[in-house]
């Protein structure tokens, strides 16, 4: 019986973050078939190779998102003295040259503008790629939307480039605003669609934790160990997954909303406020870990032989 008990608590000390649901053990401590049957299924059962892949592209375009911020950084820093420059009146060529150089700069910012958010949507992707939370079918839905939304930031980016004029150059910079404004809020949904799974899976597990800490301190008294200091803590960790699981449903309700919602301001006030609650229910499983953490230090004090 206290091997079963070890084993248990080493399996407590190894989730980190929940990474596992807990299934009942056989006599020998391995997991019997039916219980591995029961382990929470995921959205898409995706090869560990693909997983990979799209990690490691992930890893790519965020490195290649870095840089292109921190350039677009450096060259919005640097339009400020030109704009001071070209707010000469008098008709010389030194004046229309400084104008001139205004305009062909403010291009080359919105292009710049432009080339962080397609590599900020290629981000995306490779997140929903390798994403279990979804299903096929969603995936392929995002990463659709998110291709249309990279087509329609390279034809801004074209109209930019081909602007001649000063008012060529006004039209195609509203509209590669216009595009802009449209995909980051759209691209935020796919996000937080994103995150809403990934907490809902994470209090999925711990809800199948909690039960295995019953198991465990029901073992403890049959082996007449005193368990009055470790009750209190699985107490508080059942609240703190209650709280979370509590926030995840409210940020359920408001994501439906946003969805629904035809004004872009209320859904993103709306999809603002969801955002806030899952940040909450993550508190609440952070809390949650660092009380799994004492409880398992306490059971092993309890186990001293595992």
């Amino acid at each position: 019986m206290k091997k079963i008990i070890a084993y248990s608590i080493m399996v407590l000390l190894l989730v980190s973050i929940f990474p596992l649901a807990f299934a009942e053990e056989n006599d020998t401590g391995e997991l019997t078939n039916r219980a591995k049957n029961n382990i929470i299924q995921e959205k898409r059962n995706i090869e560990k190779t693909r997983i990979t892949e799209a990690k490691e592209r992930f890893m790519e375009a965020r490195v290649d998102f870095r840089n292109k911020r921190e350039a677009y950084l450096r060259e919005r820093e640097n339009i400020k003295n030109v704009k001071e420059e070209a707010k000469c009146n008098a008709a010389t060529p030194e004046c229309e040259a400084k104008k001139e150089q205004l305009r062909k700069d403010a291009k080359s910012l919105m292009l710049k503008t432009a080339d962080v958010l397609i590599k900020h949507l290629e981000q995306l992707k490779e997140k929903v790629k390798a994403s279990t939370t979804v299903t096929e079918e969603e995936a392929t839905a995002i990463i659709a939307q998110l291709d249309s939304y990279i087509q329609e930031l390279n034809a801004a980016k074209a109209k930019i480039e081909q602007a001649q004029t000063k008012e060529e150059l006004r039209a195609a910079l509203k509209n590669l605003k216009d595009v802009i404004k449209k995909v980051r809020t759209n691209a935020k949904q796919h996000i937080n669609t994103l995150e809403e799974r990934r907490v809902g899976l994470i209090i999925e597990r711990a809800e199948h934790l909690e039960k295995r800490l019953d198991a465990i301190l029901t073992k403890l008294k049959e082996k007449n160990i005193d368990t009055t200091a470790i009750e209190p803590l699985v107490t508080d960790f059942k609240a703190k997954i209650a709280e979370a699981r509590a926030l995840h449903a409210e940020a359920m309700q408001l994501f439906i909303k946003a969805k629904q919602a035809e004004v872009n301001t209320e859904k993103e006030k709306l999809m603002k406020e969801a955002t806030q609650k899952i940040k909450e229910a993550q508190q609440a499983l952070r809390e949650a870990h660092s009380i799994l953490v004492k409880i398992v230090k306490m059971v092993q004090e309890k186990v001293p032989n595992m």
